[in-house]
């Protein structure tokens, strides 16, 4: 379905997402480190602390990101020819009936 250029190019945005996450998973803290690790809090409470313990410039790093993150898809977007958008859509909604149907047989 795609090409070699596009299958490099999500190659690549898969490896800068990962950098993105590696030089932001540095500026943790102890403390929020801490918070993540904690056993005793559940989830949503985990999140919800660890979201309080976010100083201005980890927020500040996260909006640059997801900025990048949204311009590195929307390259890739455009590199897709109405063809390829179409076999995309078909293979996700085709993989969401696989789960459904691999769903109903284990209930």
């Amino acid at each position: 379905v795609l090409t070699e250029a596009q299958r490099t190019m999500l190659k690549e945005n898969l490896q800068k997402r990962k950098e993105l996450k590696k030089a932001f998973r540095a500026t943790f803290s102890d403390q929020q480190k801490d918070i993540l690790s904690d056993p005793r809090l559940m989830r949503y409470d985990r999140i919800k602390s660890f979201r309080a313990s976010l100083t201005n410039d980890q927020v500040n790093i996260i909006k640059e990101d997801r900025k990048e993150i949204k311009d590195m898809r929307e390259k890739f977007r455009a590199t897709l020819t109405p063809e390829q958008k179409i076999q995309l859509r078909r293979m996700t909604v085709n993989k969401g009936r696989i789960n459904r149907f691999n769903l109903d047989n284990w209930i």
